[in-house]
């Protein structure tokens, strides 16, 4: 099942967990990921907008670098390395469960939403983390149209998901409140980070992430990013007046 074609990916992901597949579903564009399946049921999730289980563990301190980094050497070959942190007391089997939920959902939500995208389903591709929880697909799917509506109740601009995120020099209110997270979000906006980078550097989810910044934006704290010029209207020509009686009207 090896669509050339742009397809709905959670159609695909559907008809691959009926069918009791084992492999990865990787979709294309922006921003993408993959989810990984065993025997139908989903496994892991990943996707260049949210934050792996290994950036959560290591940015939240949970687990230092070279700790995350030695059980990726010792067990990546055999799909371990989320064993390898439970055998050597690194993480107990209940942290590990819901660092990995957690992923599933956050990466699932990007890769799973767009409508259609360039799909593909790769027979037999096992993740590196190797198998810490079994999640139903449709579970899945429905988290990922929810948090959809989610963000739309909350702010219905999409630019706010991939934007760079410039914080506005002066609200437009005297008062303004806000949770730790949407403070973090503004000390470390600088106009060039996305949300992706921003999450990445904080180590936060991304879906929680874009749904702080989407707050933000309806509260007039964010700039909307300018506008595309115009490239599509041919530039206006004024032509030479021609010389006699004839005026402007």
């Amino acid at each position: 099942m090896s669509p050339s074609k742009p397809a709905a990916p959670g159609r695909l992901l559907t008809q691959a967990a009926g069918e009791r597949q084992t492999g990865a579903l990787v979709v294309d564009g922006q921003p993408g990921g993959t989810v990984f399946l065993d025997e139908g049921m989903v496994i892991y999730a990943e996707s260049p907008a949210a934050p792996g289980v290994g950036e959560l563990l290591t940015a939240s301190g949970r687990l230092a670098g070279r700790t995350w980094q030695a059980a990726l050497d010792a067990g990546s070959a055999g799909g371990r390395v989320g064993q390898l942190l439970v055998d050597q007391g690194h993480l107990t089997q209940g942290e590990l469960e819901l660092c990995v939920l957690g992923a599933i959902y956050d990466a699932g939500y990007f890769t799973l939403s767009p409508a259609s995208a360039p799909v593909e389903f790769r027979l037999g591709v096992e993740h590196w983390l190797g198998p810490v929880v079994r999640v139903d697909a449709a579970a899945v799917l429905r988290e990922a149209r929810r948090r959809s509506r989610l963000l739309d109740e909350i702010h219905p601009h999409p630019w706010v998901d991939s934007a760079p995120v410039s914080p506005v020099p002066r609200p437009s209110t005297e008062r303004v409140t806000l949770t730790a997270l949407q403070w973090e979000l503004l000390v470390h906006a600088d106009g060039q980070r996305t949300p992706a980078d921003l999450a990445q550097l904080l180590g936060r989810a991304g879906y929680a992430t874009i749904q702080e910044l989407r707050r933000l934006a309806a509260l007039g704290l964010i700039e909307p990013p300018p506008a595309p010029p115009v490239t599509d209207q041919p530039e206006f020509v004024r032509l030479p007046r021609a010389r006699g009686t004839a005026v402007d009207i």
